[in-house]
C-alpha cells in the first residue's frame, strides 16, 4: 500500500457534466461506487478519500494486528479493479472539508472546490471514548482503523497487561490479536453480558466460557471509573474499587457516526446524519449511507446493512426508484475462534401474545430461536450450527415453523432432520449466501449464467467471500450447481410403472359396478373374487407385499441398510406397488365395497397413487427447477406418510370381521 497527497489513479472525468461524488473510500463507500458503475456505465464517478491508504477491509484488522496477514492481504481488490476504469476518479488522502449545497459543490483539504451532481456521504464513524478520567495518557488506544492497528502493532512487543474497555465485537477481537507474545489481556464489559447487543444472557455466558478458555480474562457487569499513571498508563481502576495494574488499554466502547460534514451543511441530524426511505438527506441532491446514516431513528454499526443502503440509493439515483425498508442486524462470525450467530429479534424481546423462547443447550452448544405467531423472528446461537444459513433466510422472510419444526429443535437443536437436503440447491433464490456483501443466491446464479464458471470470477464479480471468506465453500456449490441435473437411474421404468399402476388404480373409479355383474355367470375369472379360497390366496398375497412394500421403504430412514443403493430399491418398492394393483383387481373385481370395506379401499388406492405420483416425480424431477423440485418432493413424501397410517388398523378390521363372520 502507499501513501499518497490526493493521489489520483484515473483519468480525468467527462466534462459535459458534473460527476456524483462519494465521500467516504470504506467497504460501503466502496460498494456505493460498485453499485452506481454496474447502473451507469458511463456516469463520471468521483472517490474522495481521508486516510493515506489505499482501501482496506476493515473485520480483517484483528487478523493484521494478530500478524496472520500483511497489508497487502486486507485490501479491497474491488477498489483496485475499479481504478481501471477510465469514468471514474480515486482521491486518496484529500478528505472533504465542506459542502456548499448552493452551488453543489465540495471543498477538499486543499482548497479545492469539486462540483458534484449527486453527492453520497458514506464518511463512517469513530470511537466512543467514555468520559474515563486518564484517557488522554500514553498507552491508551482505539482499534477502529489501519492507523490504529499500527500503533497497536509496535505496542504488542512491549506490552505486559493490556485492558479492553469493551465486550462487544470489536473488543473481543482486539483482546484475542493482543494476546500475541503471551501478553496477559483482560477485558472490561459493563454490561452483564458479552456482545449483549447480540445475545441474550446465558448466549454471553457460554461465549465468556470460550474466551476464559483461550486465556482471556473477562470482567462483566464492571466498568473503568479511571485509569491512573503519571504520563503513561499504569493502573486502571473498575467502579467496584478493583484495582488492575496494567501498561496498555485499548478503548472498543462503541463508535458514533461521523455527522460533522452534515451539521456544519446544515443538515438535519440526529445520533447519525438522518436519511429517508431513499437514502436522500433534507437535500434531495445528498444521500448518506453506511454507519453515518439514521435511518428511521436507528443507526447501524455492521456492513451488511450499509451495503444494502449503498444499492438503494444507487437504483434511486440512476432510476429514481428503490426503497430502505431497515436492515436486520446479522452476525455471523467467528470470534476469538468461537462461531457466534445472532439475527433478528433476540435480546430486550417484547412480551406479546402467541411469542415462544425455544432454547437447546448442551455442553457445546447454545441455541435459541423466536418464533411470534407461528413464523421465525429470531435466532442466537454460540457454537457450530449448521443450519445457520437456511435460518438465516427464514427469519428474513419470517417463514413459518410447524409444531414438529418447533419440538424438534427443542429436543435435538436442529429445526430439520438431519437428512433432509441442505445443500444450496435446495435455496430460494432470494436467500443471502455472503452475508458481509449481502450477496443472494439470486444473484450468484445470475453471474453464474452469464459466464462467471469458477470462485475467483464470481468473487471478482460480486465481491462474495472477499471480506472474512466464510461462504467460499457455498460459492464453489453455486458455480457447480448449474449444470444440468442427471436423470434418476431407471427413470422411464420408474415412470412407466408408476403410470400403470395409476392407471389401475382409476378403474375402480371408471367401472363403479363390479366386472362380476357385467360377465356372463361362470366365466372361470369370476371364481377369483367370488371364490372364498382363492379370495383368501389373493387377499394374503396383498397383505404380504403390502408389508414388504412398507419394509422397502425402510432403506431410505435407517442408514443401517446399506444392500445395494437406494435407487435398486426405490425400482423394487413401485414394482412391488404394481404387483398390489393387479392383485387387489383380482381380489375385489373393481368393487370397492361397503362400509369399513369402502374405507379400506380409498385408503388402499390414495396410498398407492400418492405413491406413484412420488415416483413419477423423481423420474422427471431433473427437468423441474430445484425449488419446485424440492418442494413437491416433500407433498409426496408427507402425503405417502398420512395416506398409510390408517391402513394396518382398517386391514387389521377387515381381516378379523372376515374370520369371525
Amino acid at each position: 500500500m502507499t501513501s499518497a497527497m490526493c493521489v489520483q489513479t484515473a483519468k480525468e472525468a467527462v466534462p459535459n457534466s458534473h460527476p456524483i461524488i462519494v465521500v467516504g473510500t470504506g467497504p460501503v463507500g466502496i460498494r456505493a461506487a460498485q453499485e452506481l458503475r454496474q447502473r451507469m456505465p458511463t456516469q463520471p464517478l468521483t472517490l474522495f478519500g481521508g486516510e493515506p491508504w489505499q482501501p482496506y477491509d476493515r473485520i480483517k484488522l484483528s487478523s493484521l494486528l494478530a500478524g496472520e496477514l500483511d497489508l497487502d492481504e486486507i485490501s479491497l481488490e474491488r477498489f483496485r479493479r475499479q481504478g481501471n476504469d477510465h469514468h471514474q476518479t480515486q482521491h486518496l488522502n484529500c478528505p472533504i472539508l465542506e459542502i456548499d449545497r448552493t452551488n453543489q459543490q465540495v471543498k477538499d483539504v486543499h482548497g479545492q472546490w469539486h462540483h458534484y451532481s449527486k453527492l453520497i456521504l458514506a464518511v463512517g464513524s469513530h470511537p466512543h471514548i467514555p468520559k474515563i478520567a486518564g484517557t488522554e495518557l500514553k498507552g491508551v488506544y482505539t482499534f477502529r482503523n489501519l492507523n490504529d492497528a499500527q500503533a497497536l502493532m509496535a505496542r504488542t512487543a512491549r506490552a505486559r497487561h493490556v485492558v479492553v474497555i469493551g465486550g462487544g465485537l470489536l473488543g473481543l477481537e482486539a483482546a484475542k490479536a493482543m494476546q500475541w507474545g503471551n501478553t496477559r489481556v483482560t477485558v472490561v464489559q459493563q454490561g452483564e453480558t458479552l456482545m449483549n447487543r447480540q445475545l441474550d444472557k446465558l448466549g454471553g455466558s457460554y461465549l465468556q466460557q470460550s474466551i476464559e478458555q483461550v486465556g482471556i480474562d473477562v470482567l462483566t457487569g464492571n466498568g473503568v471509573r479511571e485509569i491512573r499513571g503519571v504520563e503513561r498508563v499504569e493502573q486502571i481502576v473498575l467502579r467496584d474499587g478493583t484495582e488492575l495494574t496494567a501498561d496498555t488499554v485499548i478503548v472498543a466502547a462503541g463508535i458514533t457516526p461521523n455527522r460533522e460534514l452534515a451539521l456544519a451543511a446544515h443538515l438535519p441530524v440526529g445520533h447519525g446524519i438522518r436519511v429517508n426511505d431513499q437514502l436522500q438527506t433534507e437535500d434531495p441532491n445528498i444521500y448518506a449511507v453506511g454507519e453515518c446514516a439514521e435511518h428511521g431513528g436507528v443507526t447501524y454499526g455492521l456492513v451488511a446493512p450499509g451495503y444494502e443502503q449503498a444499492a438503494v440509493a444507487a437504483e434511486h439515483i440512476a432510476h429514481q426508484r428503490g426503497q430502505y425498508a431497515g436492515s436486520l442486524n446479522v452476525t455471523a462470525l467467528k470470534v476469538v475462534g468461537e462461531e457466534v450467530f445472532s439475527m433478528g429479534e433476540v435480546t430486550q424481546l417484547p412480551k406479546r401474545i402467541a411469542q415462544q423462547e425455544l432454547v437447546f443447550q448442551d455442553n457445546e452448544h447454545y441455541r435459541k430461536i423466536v418464533v411470534h405467531k407461528g413464523r421465525l423472528v429470531g435466532a442466537i446461537s454460540v457454537g457450530p450450527w449448521s443450519e445457520v444459513r437456511r435460518i438465516q433466510e427464514h427469519v428474513r422472510q419470517k417463514r413459518p415453523l410447524s409444531i414438529w419444526q418447533q419440538w424438534r429443535f427443542k429436543r435435538y437443536g436442529n429445526i430439520w432432520p438431519d437428512n433432509d437436503d441442505l445443500s444450496i440447491q435446495a435455496w430460494p433464490a432470494e436467500a443471502i449466501v455472503c452475508n458481509c456483501m449481502n450477496i443472494s443466491k439470486g444473484q450468484l446464479v445470475d453471474c453464474v449464467n452469464t459466464g462467471c464458471q469458477n470462485l475467483q470470477a464470481l468473487s471478482n464479480k460480486t465481491g462474495a467471500g472477499t471480506v472474512c471468506g466464510s461462504c467460499k465453500p457455498l460459492l464453489q456449490e453455486v458455480c457447480g450447481s448449474q449444470q444440468p441435473l442427471e436423470p434418476v437411474r431407471w427413470s422411464r421404468s420408474l415412470a412407466l410403472l408408476s403410470l400403470l399402476c395409476i392407471i389401475g388404480a382409476s378403474l375402480f373409479t371408471l367401472f363403479p359396478s363390479p366386472i362380476s355383474e357385467s360377465v356372463q355367470q361362470g366365466w372361470w375369472l369370476e371364481q377369483l373374487w367370488r371364490d372364498g379360497t382363492w379370495k383368501q390366496v389373493s387377499g394374503f398375497t396383498i397383505l404380504g407385499l403390502s408389508v414388504a412394500a412398507a419394509l422397502l421403504s425402510l432403506r431410505k430412514r435407517i442408514k443401517k441398510f446399506t444392500l445395494m443403493n437406494f435407487e435398486h430399491w426405490r425400482l423394487v418398492h413401485t414394482v412391488v406397488g404394481a404387483l398390489i394393483v393387479s392383485t387387489l383387481l383380482i381380489h375385489t373385481g373393481l368393487s370397492l365395497g361397503s362400509n369399513l370395506n369402502r374405507w379400506l379401499m380409498i385408503s388402499f388406492l390414495a396410498l398407492l397413487t400418492i405413491g406413484c405420483g412420488a415416483a413419477i416425480h423423481s423420474a422427471i424431477s431433473h427437468k423441474l427447477s430445484l425449488s419446485g423440485s424440492r418442494r413437491w418432493q416433500k407433498i409426496w413424501l408427507w402425503g405417502h406418510i398420512l395416506a398409510f397410517w390408517p391402513l394396518p388398523v382398517l386391514l387389521t378390521f377387515h381381516v378379523l370381521s372376515v374370520y369371525y363372520f
